[in-house]
C-alpha cells in the first residue's frame, strides 16, 4: 500500500507565495519613494528657477539717440537692475525688447552682469529716424517683470540725425 503525504505541498506553497507577494510590495515601496524623491527634487528646482527670474527685473530710465555724433541714430536703452540680483541682460533680453510691436534686437551692450540699481545701455538694431513724428512704444520683458515705455520720435538735421524721444 502506498502512503500518500498530504499537507508538505500547500505549505511549501503557501510559503513561496507570501515571499513573493512580499518581494512584489517592497519593489513597490522602493519605486513609490525613487518616484516622490525625484518629484520633490523636480519642483525644488522649479522654486529655485522662479526665484531667480524674480529677481530679475528692469525699469527703462531714458530712450535716447546711441551717438548723434557719429550720425548712426541706433536706438538705445538705459535699463536699472530693479531686482534683488546681478544678472546678464544682455543673455536675458536678447529677444524681449519691441518696439511697437516689432522685436527690435541687440547690437551691443554697456555691460555684462548688471548689479541691483545699476544702469545698463543697450544699442538695439533699429534706426530711430525710422520711427519719426512717429508716437512709439518700447516694451521690455525681463525674467521678473515687464516696463514699457511710450513716447514720440522727433529728429531733425540734414539726415534727421539728432533724434530724440519726445513724452507725449
Amino acid at each position: 500500500m502506498m502512503v500518500r503525504r498530504k499537507g508538505l505541498t500547500p505549505i511549501i506553497a503557501m510559503v513561496l507565495l507570501l515571499m513573493l507577494a512580499i518581494a512584489a510590495g517592497g519593489m513597490l515601496f522602493a519605486f513609490a519613494i525613487k518616484m516622490q524623491q525625484s518629484m520633490q527634487e523636480s519642483v525644488q528646482k522649479q522654486m529655485l528657477t522662479e526665484a531667480e527670474k524674480a529677481a530679475m527685473r528692469v525699469d527703462i530710465v531714458s530712450i535716447y539717440d546711441n551717438d548723434r555724433s557719429a550720425n548712426t541714430e541706433d536706438f538705445a536703452i538705459a535699463l536699472r537692475n530693479i531686482g534683488s540680483a546681478a544678472w546678464n541682460m544682455t543673455q536675458y533680453l536678447s529677444n524681449a525688447i519691441t518696439i511697437n510691436g516689432v522685436p527690435a534686437g541687440i547690437k551691443s551692450s554697456t555691460c555684462d552682469s548688471v548689479n541691483p540699481n545699476q544702469v545698463c545701455t543697450l544699442v538695439l538694431n533699429v534706426k530711430m529716424a525710422d520711427y519719426n513724428g512717429e508716437v512709439i512704444t518700447v516694451i521690455v520683458n525681463a525674467p521678473g517683470n515687464m516696463d514699457s515705455k511710450t513716447c514720440k520720435m522727433s529728429c531733425s538735421g540734414t539726415n534727421d540725425e539728432n533724434c530724440q524721444c519726445i513724452p507725449p
